[in-house]
């Protein structure tokens, strides 16, 4: 199979879901790629998972003409020359073509038309790109990578805690705020789960998994289960705002310093910003918040904007324009090679999979049932191919 560095034509024409206006998409059938470049690779889609993130892009800032879609789980079929050359290090992260993969992309996005999950082949960057172990299967996998970003850049980044590895490559002992409670809101969304398990892991040289920070969940009563099975320490219901926040405060005897708030409403916010501490904290929401929720100024709140991981600019019509940032980029590379060793060891487990029917034609339904509020404690993943004998 030739390497894409001498495949100089557009890919054969495939399809793709493509945006075409506030809230629309459709399945174009001429679909083509440019040649990848040297540190990208073509990956044939064998299933995609949707988040609530493409279903708002579309809703609030929809880029017309362009891919919609982050995550995919497939097999690569070609690498850039920078991936080839990977390859001589004989390092067990190096890709390869045939390699089962999961990986997030930037879709809806006017800087590259082209790119977008949701299509029978993507062009995706190494860098965002994970091995899938052979004990996972690729409808559990891509259920992962977005969210990887997200806590990535929630958790480490602007909340300032250690990642799992960390004290492990530096020979560092813990920071001294492991073992902290950390709440996150929205403690069944498939970011939350994945953000809880990754709080409670601690990698040592001597120990492989050991209990890290302290997560509490918030979320329905259905699904405290599934909350804590990923490592909640505690877990409560927001239908009563004023209990759930006190009873968050006994728990931490008001010491809460962290919130992660994976639902990012005003309601949300409000239990959030009554669950901290006496001496406030930090506060991180995955979505612009209203200015009149900030109501406590010992709280640090920030709202955070995963795709700038992608080192592109973004541009969001009516909502935010962004300069590249290359400085997100490199931290997400890191947390990146970080994360696929917790991969390849299985340290990681996907969130619960609703396997829908129709592949490209019926993600447009799928949109709608994120749209309607229909999806709780799953997230909807989409065959592309019949043949999943790779999985």
């Amino acid at each position: 199979m030739p390497s894409c560095t001498a495949f100089d034509s557009v890919w054969t024409p495939h399809q793709a879901v493509v945006v075409s206006g506030t809230g629309l998409v459709y399945v174009s059938v001429d679909i083509t790629l440019p040649p990848c470049g040297p540190d990208e690779v073509v990956v044939k889609v064998m299933c995609v998972a949707l988040n609530p993130a493409d279903q708002k892009s579309i809703d609030l800032s929809p880029a017309v003409g362009t891919r919609l879609g982050s995550d995919f789980a497939g097999i690569i079929v070609h690498l850039g020359s920078n991936v080839q050359n990977n390859r001589q290090d004989s390092s067990k992260k190096a890709l390869s073509v045939g390699d089962r993969v999961c990986g997030a992309v930037n879709g809806n996005n006017s800087a590259r038309p082209f790119v977008g999950a949701f299509g029978e082949y993507v062009l995706a960057s190494q860098h965002f790109t994970l091995k899938v172990p052979h004990e996972m299967t690729l409808e559990e996998a891509v259920t992962l990578p977005a969210g990887l970003i997200t806590c990535g850049v929630a958790l480490y980044k602007e909340l300032g805690l250690d990642r799992p590895l960390l004290p492990h490559i530096r020979g560092l002992d813990r920071n001294e705020e492991s073992g902290a409670h950390v709440l996150v809101y929205g403690a069944s969304t498939a970011t939350g789960c994945l953000a809880m398990q990754l709080l409670r892991m601690r990698v040592t040289p001597s120990v492989r998994l050991d209990s890290g920070y302290r997560p509490i969940g918030v979320c329905a009563t259905k699904n405290f289960h599934l909350a804590e099975s990923r490592g909640a320490v505690a877990v409560f219901d927001y239908a009563n705002a004023e209990d759930c926040a006190s009873s968050i405060r006994r728990l931490t005897q008001n010491k809460l310093r962290y919130v992660l708030d994976c639902i990012s409403n005003s309601a949300s916010m409000r239990i959030c910003y009554a669950s901290l501490g006496a001496s406030g904290g930090r506060y991180i929401a995955l979505d612009q918040f209203s200015l009149r929720g900030h109501t406590r100024k010992s709280i640090k709140p920030k709202w955070i904007l995963a795709n700038l991981a992608f080192g592109e600019p973004v541009f969001l019509e009516g909502s935010c324009k962004k300069d590249a940032d290359p400085a997100m980029k490199a931290f997400h590379i890191g947390w990146f090679a970080e994360a696929q060793e917790l991969l390849s060891e299985c340290r990681i487990l996907g969130h619960p999979v609703r396997l829908m029917t129709g592949g490209l034609e019926c993600i447009s339904e799928g949109l709608q049932c994120l749209r309607n509020g229909q999806v709780s404690g799953q997230k909807l993943v989409y065959h592309l191919a019949d043949d999943m004998s790779n999985d």
